[in-house]
């Protein structure tokens, strides 16, 4: 069997940090609440972002700005 991928320590921290950054957004842009970790609507945030970034102003790659796994099929 083949070894098993995973994300480098650097990817992950990247991975946390855009996630991090999507939650304190709802934070601050959230009149007087406080919104829980929700990652459901973390992902939503970092989609529209990530659209913005990558897609049109191409500052980075997808996987520059959310690192993943590429599945193996």
């Amino acid at each position: 069997m083949g070894k098993e991928k995973s994300l480098t320590d650097a990817q992950v921290e990247r991975q946390d940090a855009v996630d991090n950054a999507c939650h304190s957004l709802l934070n601050e842009l959230a009149p007087n609440d406080v919104i829980e970790w929700n990652q459901e609507y973390i992902s939503a945030v970092r989609e529209a972002v990530q659209e913005v970034i990558v897609e049109k102003l191409h500052l980075m790659t997808e996987m520059d700005f959310y690192p993943y796994l590429e599945e193996v099929k």
